[in-house]
């Protein structure tokens, strides 16, 4: 059973209380802070300043090869450990971008992924709001 619970609703705690006095027994439970979803504009920026140009980069094409590409950069840089009882982590779960984002993991996805191409391919890849392609104004003396 999932539950979505407002803790300082009086009806919902009472909801709660009720279904596990109804239902004896011994549970694992977890709990969930929900936080605010991802937004469009991310979702954009991750197909269109990530996952596109990667795949330009390595020569691919095609919503398969994007696919595949997703699967690999979540493998790899979309994952959380979970621990055994005791507290101690033994197994590394793979996040889906459709139920465990947010927008502070997504950012941080995103991060993990600029920073690897980065620095391992001298791949550079825009950040959010930022136009790689945009023309440099001769007259900027950075």
């Amino acid at each position: 059973m999932k539950f979505q619970i407002n803790t300082e609703s009086k009806a919902d705690r009472q909801m709660l209380d009720d279904y596990l006095d109804e239902t004896p027994g011994v549970f694992w439970v977890d709990v969930d802070k929900i936080r605010k979803s991802k937004s469009r504009p991310n979702e954009n920026y991750y197909w269109k300043s990530i996952v596109r140009p990667l795949l330009k980069w390595k020569g691919y094409v095609g919503k398969e090869a994007e696919e595949d590409l997703h699967d690999w950069l979540l493998t790899n840089f979309s994952y959380k450990w979970v621990d055994d009882i005791e507290g101690n982590p033994y197994c590394r779960v793979i996040r889906s971008t459709d139920k465990d984002f947010d927008s502070t993991w997504q950012a941080q996805y995103h991060e993990k992924i600029r920073i690897y191409f980065g620095t391992e391919h001298q791949f550079i890849l825009a950040e959010p709001n930022e136009d790689l392609d945009a023309p440099i104004d001769p007259k900027f003396k950075g």
